[in-house]
């Protein structure tokens, strides 16, 4: 757990922000949270680092190694900008980033951006942006591993070497992990049943390294990964026939140089990616399906920055290319390509010491579109005793993705005439941090969305995307996290109105009305012993209001202990209330189930 963005220090000490957010003029009055993944006992995978973080809702497809989605403050998982270190993971054909897809042994942190960044991040980030960080090299050589298993024949391996000095580092890391799936769960009559065709392969690979080039810094990254799953349906229609296969590829290289006035870097990169589902006989009698997909992206950023006495301005110029190929049965092949590009200027001004001032401008071009102006603006004032406000403002934007504007099959159509959607984001804070031990904070947001782009029902057997509804989210987001010699308690809650304009009372679907959050860790001399809840309202499951799920909870518990000579092994309980529990698309979740976790972290 990690206070204001904290990362783990030698002992119970409370850090806000984070050495690179502190740098960065886009995150010092943003609506920020750093998450250290080393920090939070007991997580199995990147959503339940993430189930932490002011804001966020984990949504869950399943067991361990299932898809993992998120929404942030209500923006979904399509309007999230993902990256990973500097690559982006969101791509042109839109749709949820699985967050399953990247091993949680490879990382160091999360930055979570809660609230519009598109006027630097692009359309991509409408709703937020996460930012995941590498492992970094440090001094001398290090080695870790990590074996897990548990329930549903789940088991894991992940390993890797970091090694380096101040001029140049290595991090080399694999992956592999797989169950059998099927596990027992409650239906929604109560009644125990058991999850088929729920089993999954996955299997990946990165390289990253850094030297000394043409007089800065040059770090390169390959990664890639690999996986098959067994798709069972929803509860009311299970499959045990449908399969999904995936596979990425990418790399990318960072340049950077700088003095004390000045710093410039240069970003690219490039993805390639595809995805497979089959299903030779679907549980509602339809015919059978077969959808290839496939995704390239290539792109460009350079960044200039000027660091007079009070100042730091930024200018950015950046391309990229995204394309993306369908085959869907026998129709014939939809293949889409978009060039895009942005101009911003970036400034962050400290007119004293304890007031700073942004403010972004980009313009943003791509095919098909005339240049849009996209502006933000921020604030934070740093008060005595601990007392710091902050405040943001920031178009939301983001232009339709292509299977919004083209995609056509069973049920669903896409709309080619779509216009991007539209809005803006307000937000205000107030943190608290007294001393080294003990953090506060409570935001509240408002975001107006002029146009929002939604399948709706045109009759009772299609879907068709449309741009012709507004909506309103607001809320408030509250925090507190203790750290005290042995213990290390976290607390948070989220409150979220929601309504699409045409009709006051249609909240937007998915989207839970309150989420809480609780956590707390005794730290011994050689265990820790860990527990965590976490709670969400019902959810309405359509655009009416008609279909809702049940508010569900979920309480684990555990327990990890130092065996000595860099080994560490550890046990968690999951949903210990063994609750009727479903993600949000009706797929359910396991009952009371049990994890065990052997791990290694030193010197080779």
């Amino acid at each position: 757990m990690t206070a204001g963005g904290a990362r783990a220090q030698d002992g119970p000490v409370i850090v806000v922000g984070h050495p690179e957010a502190d740098e960065d003029p886009r995150a010092q009055t943003a609506a920020a949270q750093i998450l250290d993944v080393d920090d939070t006992p007991g997580a199995a995978d990147l959503g339940d680092v993430l189930d932490q973080a002011s804001g966020v809702e984990v949504r869950r497809a399943g067991g361990l190694g299932r898809a993992r989605t998120v929404q942030l403050r209500g923006a979904g998982a399509h309007q999230i900008a993902v990256y990973l270190d500097d690559v982006p993971l969101h791509g042109g054909r839109g749709g949820a980033i699985d967050l399953s897809t990247v091993p949680l042994a490879w990382l160091d942190s999360v930055t979570v951006v809660r609230g519009a960044a598109a006027a630097v991040d692009g359309g991509g980030a409408q709703g937020g942006v996460l930012r995941l960080h590498l492992r970094r090299a440090g001094l001398g050589h290090r080695a870790r591993a990590r074996m897990r298993f548990g329930a549903g024949g789940f088991a894991a391996l992940d390993g890797g070497v970091v090694a380096g000095d101040l001029d140049q580092g290595l991090l080399a890391a694999a992956s592999v992990q797989g169950a059998e799936g099927d596990f027992a769960f409650r239906d929604a009559q109560g009644e125990p049943r058991r999850r088929r065709n729920d089993d999954h392969r996955q299997a990946g690979a990165l390289l990253h390294g850094r030297t000394e080039a043409l007089g800065g810094e040059l770090a390169g990254l390959i990664e890639g990964v690999a996986l098959e799953r067994g798709e069972p349906g929803v509860e009311q229609f299970e499959d045990l026939d449908a399969r999904s296969a995936q596979q990425r590829g990418q790399i990318g290289l960072r340049w950077s140089r700088g003095a004390e006035s000045w710093q410039i870097e240069a970003v690219g990169f490039g993805r390639l990616q595809g995805w497979r589902f089959t299903d030779p006989a679907p549980s509602d009698a339809a015919a059978p399906t077969d959808v290839r997909l496939r995704d390239d992206a290539q792109g460009l950023r350079v960044a200039a920055t000027w660091l007079p006495d009070d100042h730091a301005v930024t200018l950015t110029l950046d391309g990229r290319r995204d394309a993306a190929v369908t085959r869907a049965n026998d129709a014939e092949d939809r293949d889409e390509a978009r060039l895009a590009g942005a101009v911003t200027a970036i400034e962050a001004w400290t007119p004293h010491r304890r007031l700073t001032l942004t403010g972004a401008l980009r313009l943003d071009a791509a095919q098909g579109r005339d240049p849009l102006p996209i502006p933000a603006a921020g604030a934070v004032m740093r008060l005595p005793r601990g007392l710091t406000l902050r405040a943001n403002a920031g178009r939301a934007f983001r232009d339709p993705a292509f299977d919004e504007l083209y995609f056509r099959g069973a049920g669903l159509a896409g709309d080619p005439t779509l216009r991007p959607e539209d809005g803006w984001a307000l937000d205000a804070a107030i943190q608290w941090l007294p001393n080294n031990r003990l953090l506060f904070e409570i935001t509240a947001f408002h975001q107006r969305y002029d146009r929002l782009i939604l399948f709706v029902p045109v009759s009772a057997f299609l879907l068709r995307a449309t741009d012709d509804r507004g909506a309103t989210l607001s809320g408030a987001e509250l925090r507190a996290e203790v750290r005290l010699n042995r213990i290390t308690a976290a607390a948070g809650y989220d409150r979220l109105a929601h309504a699409f304009d045409h009709a006051p009372h249609a909240p937007l679907p998915y989207r839970p009305d309150a989420a809480a959050f609780g956590a707390l860790a005794l730290n011994l001399r050689r265990a820790t012993l860990h527990t965590r809840v976490r709670w969400r309202d019902a959810v309405h499951t359509d655009i009416y209001g008609v279909r809702t799920l049940p508010a569900q909870t979920t309480w684990d518990a555990g327990v990890e202990g130092d065996l000595g000579l860099g080994f560490a092994a550890g046990m968690v309980a999951r949903n210990l209330l063994d609750a009727t529990a479903a993600d949000a698309v009706q797929q359910p979740l396991p009952g009371r189930s049990l994890l065990f976790e052997v791990r290694y972290d030193g010197s080779p």
